[in-house]
């Protein structure tokens, strides 16, 4: 076809050399035509500055098709939306030598028909080809090499037989041996040479399993050597038997250190010295006694846990009166003690009229008296302490008379014992200290009997300070009666 002046759009000239499509347009008969044919959609140079059917660059023609404003040298128009009069550039570039570049992916919906020589050379790798050019024989692949593909055939190792055939290979196994198997066997099994031609093999009881363990072997006998055969490699270990009297067996760490096995019904009579053995088996002198007495056992050796298991609310003893293993002794009623009654020990009530069942006072604090009389137990818990004291007059002034027991005097009350007549003297000094006065009236200010103020637990003093009959005669007696707080 050709372009006519004035036409609607740019015409596309095309060598009208292959067949025709579906839409009755021919198409292109090789890759080189496709090339070709894109090529001519261009406008040759010296048309494109004719303001006719066709415009570009921003001037103005007499078409009714709209380009862009600007477009890349050597680039394909393409329709921009569907109405079929507004074109828009493309990154797809057709240079001056029919080359196309730009292009992401092409998709046909056809046959891409090329000739063998538009390609020069059999597609690489990285083009999605595979870089071969000759043609594989029946049997042959494509085998990697290390930089791309090459076409061998498969190479049959020992028992393996190849049969190739037209796309087609088989592998199968040679069975070529002259060695006679049985008519079945147990797996992971050792096969055993039955008899002695060494063409015969037969099934056993021992078996190797896929981690290598070894196992149903009744017994191993090993030749006796005169060290380790061979030093086992790093995670290993070798067990071997040692020519010995009697022989002994060993084994050999991955280290080289040889370790000497017991044997002997393993009573240890293989071992020279019981020292060694004791060593061997890092045990002390236990490992040579027939018992172990309480010396073996060194002292709080023996923790709660090891002892043994008691039963609840009880103590650990023997409560009867002679001796044995011990027992538990368990408490059966709440408040109860354990104490002993009679011939056995037991939990139960303690009978405090026994003198052995209480000892001390109880304070009163603990609900006691504080004392061990009644006396000293009614000064305890508040009330006066009464107390008789004797003394001998001395008709001096600055006597004093002790008052044992007492630490404040309430009550006191004085009678002379000795022959000759005197009052009774009657003082009330309820607690108070300094001076005093009696019932007869024999002293005051500085001549007063007085009483001095001691600190808790001591005992007071009384002192006369005049020489009076009823109280201080020389030589003789009087007898003092005395209640009070007690020390």
């Amino acid at each position: 076809m050709g372009r006519t002046a004035g036409s609607a759009a740019c015409a596309v000239e095309a060598e009208e050399d292959g067949p025709p499509n579906s839409h009755g347009t021919k198409q292109a008969a090789t890759l080189n035509d496709f090339t070709q044919l894109v090529a001519r959609t261009r406008l040759p140079e010296a048309e494109q500055d004719e303001g006719n059917a066709c415009s570009g660059g921003g001037v103005t023609g007499t078409g009714d098709v709209d380009g862009p404003v600007s477009s890349t040298d050597n680039a394909l128009a393409r329709f921009n939306g569907t109405g079929g009069k507004t074109i828009q550039n493309s990154g797809v570039i057709v240079d001056d030598s029919d080359d196309i570049t730009g292009a992401n992916n092409l998709t046909i919906g056809g046959n891409l028909i090329a000739a063998a020589a538009s390609l020069g050379s059999p597609l690489d790798i990285g083009s999605g080809g595979t870089g071969a050019s000759s043609t594989p024989s029946a049997g042959e692949l494509l085998i990697g090499n290390g930089g791309g593909y090459s076409v061998a055939p498969l190479s049959a190792g020992t028992g393996i037989i190849i049969t190739v055939g037209a796309g087609s290979i088989e592998l199968s196994a040679a069975n070529n041996g002259d060695v006679v198997g049985p008519g079945s066997s147990t797996n992971n099994a050792i096969a055993r040479y039955d008899l002695t031609s060494g063409k015969l093999i037969q099934n056993s009881s021992v078996t190797i399993d896929d981690s290598a363990n070894i196992r149903s072997a009744s017994s191993v006998i090993c030749n006796e050597q005169a060290s380790a055969p061979v030093v086992p490699v790093s995670g290993e270990g070798l067990f071997w038997s040692k020519s010995d009297t009697p022989t002994s067996p060993y084994f050999t760490d991955d280290t080289g250190i040889d370790h000497q096995l017991m044997a002997g019904n393993n009573n240890l009579s293989e071992i020279t010295t019981a020292s060694t053995a004791r060593s061997n088996l890092g045990l002390g002198s236990l490992a040579t006694q027939s018992s172990v007495g309480t010396s073996d056992i060194d002292n709080n050796a023996v923790t709660d846990a090891k002892l043994r298991d008691s039963a609840g609310l009880s103590v650990i003893g023997r409560s009867a009166n002679s001796t044995g293993d011990p027992a538990d002794v368990t408490a059966g009623t709440d408040h109860q003690v354990l104490r002993r009654s009679g011939t056995s020990i037991g939990f139960g009530a303690v009978n405090i009229a026994q003198s052995a069942a209480v000892t001390g006072s109880l304070a009163i604090a603990n609900g006691g008296t504080g004392a061990s009389v009644a006396r000293d137990a009614l000064s305890n818990l508040g009330t006066l302490r009464a107390v008789s004291i004797t003394y001998t007059g001395t008709g001096s002034t600055s006597q004093t008379v002790t008052l044992t027991g007492i630490n404040r005097a309430h009550y006191i009350s004085i009678v002379r014992v000795s022959s000759g007549s005197a009052a009774t003297q009657t003082a009330i000094p309820a607690g108070s200290t300094g001076n005093i006065w009696f019932r007869a009236d024999f002293g005051s200010g500085t001549n007063a009997p007085s009483l001095d103020a001691p600190s808790t637990g001591n005992n007071q003093t009384l002192t006369f300070n005049l020489n009076n009959a009823s109280t201080n005669a020389s030589g003789q007696n009087y007898a003092m009666m005395v209640l009070g707080t007690s020390t």
